[in-house]
């Protein structure tokens, strides 16, 4: 099985998802053995998510666009959406946090078909 890897916002007024960004550019390994991580078994699927507050969501922010930021073998395209989703980011846990009720961290199985 394959795994998507997403980082989504909750609404404070609703709880609908209403922030899902694929930071491609995060250490997926390293963040696999994160202890915050809890299965969730739905479907046949197993998932696997971290419910994280804005400051959480804040370090792993910081440490790993900086990561991203002394990478220069990124091609220009990889730069550039690195940079759009990190907007996004850093909107929704600074400018935009008063509207989300929180963020998850997450793995999140799918059949790839192969």
């Amino acid at each position: 099985m394959a795994y998507m890897f997403a980082v989504k916002g909750y609404s404070k007024t609703d709880g609908k998802e209403i922030l899902h960004l694929e930071p491609f550019w995060w250490n997926r390994k390293e963040l696999r053995d994160d202890p915050r991580l809890k299965e969730i078994v739905e479907g046949g699927f197993a998932d696997y998510e971290a419910k994280l507050s804005a400051d959480e969501l804040r370090e792993l922010r910081d440490r790993y666009t900086s990561r991203a930021n002394e990478q220069k073998n990124e091609s220009e395209l990889s730069q550039r959406m690195i940079h759009d989703r990190s907007e996004q980011l850093d909107w929704a846990i600074e400018e935009g946090a008063d509207n989300f009720s929180h963020f998850t961290l997450g793995f999140y199985e799918w059949d790839s078909g192969m």
